[in-house]
């Protein structure tokens, strides 16, 4: 699981794209469904990595892109986390792969500093103000 408050997504406008910030409407943590992965070479250099699982858009992230990360609900991580042997439980895990409820959803547009990778302030999360 990788643990977030929130995820981007930019929607093209032209020949520009304006990122959006998506948030449960809670302003709770959230969880995606994430892969990790430890590999060490023979020389021991050792490399850890990580990628979020990603779903279809519900209705509110679809406004804006078609994908979305698949979002764990509580009740799902000790399933996703291999609490329990997986053998016999894809179908179970495969279920769990499904876009987050839209209506438990909120979106909000969002300054265009956070294309920038360096920049890391309160601002990334404020709505843009009209």
């Amino acid at each position: 699981m990788i643990r977030a408050s929130g995820f981007y997504e930019w929607q093209q406008q032209g020949r520009q794209k304006q990122p959006y910030y998506f948030f449960v409407k809670d302003n709770g943590l959230i969880a995606f469904a994430g892969l990790w992965e430890r590999w060490e070479s023979s020389e021991g250099e050792v490399l850890e990595s990580c990628t979020i699982v990603t779903t279809y858009a519900n209705e509110t992230v679809a406004t804006v892109h078609g994908r979305m990360p698949v979002i764990l609900s509580p009740e799902s991580y000790d399933l996703w986390l291999g609490g329990e042997s997986f053998e016999g439980r894809s179908d179970e895990l495969l279920a769990l792969l499904t876009p987050y409820a839209a209506e438990k959803m909120s979106a909000m547009q969002v300054s265009k500093v956070v294309n920038n990778a360096t920049y890391d302030k309160e601002d990334c999360v404020k709505a843009l103000s009209n």
